[in-house]
């Protein structure tokens, strides 16, 4: 089983992080991170008019706005889906109330 992060192999041994949800998590989140960038650069593009060419072609502005929807739309997909994937596969990366009840000794009283 492999060393996470965290140091700790508890939750492998539970066949909570046997999916591979740490390294989906992760991409996830820099997709999110890319899509919001290119959408941030098509609503710069919405409001300063700066013209696009690829090549020979010039690129319009309601093509600009439809890839600000579009990329705007995959970004907040990417971190919604990040946020399922953390809550179903509670990886010991992202530990939850249950994994932090269970590294407190019992005899130590709440502070």
């Amino acid at each position: 089983m492999n060393e996470h992060s965290c140091g700790s192999k508890s939750c492998c041994k539970e066949g909570k992080c046997g999916s591979g949800c740490k390294c989906t998590h992760s991409a996830l989140i820099i997709s999110g991170i890319i899509f919001g960038l290119v959408a941030l650069v098509h609503l710069y593009r919405a409001f300063y008019f700066f013209p696009v060419v690829i090549g020979s072609v010039a690129v319009g502005y309601n093509a600009s706005i439809a890839i600000l929807i579009i990329s705007a739309l995959l970004s907040l997909w990417m971190f919604f889906s990040a946020c399922k994937c953390n809550k179903k596969c509670g990886c010991c990366c992202h530990k939850d109330k249950d994994v932090i009840d269970r590294d407190v000794p019992r005899d130590v009283p709440p502070r």
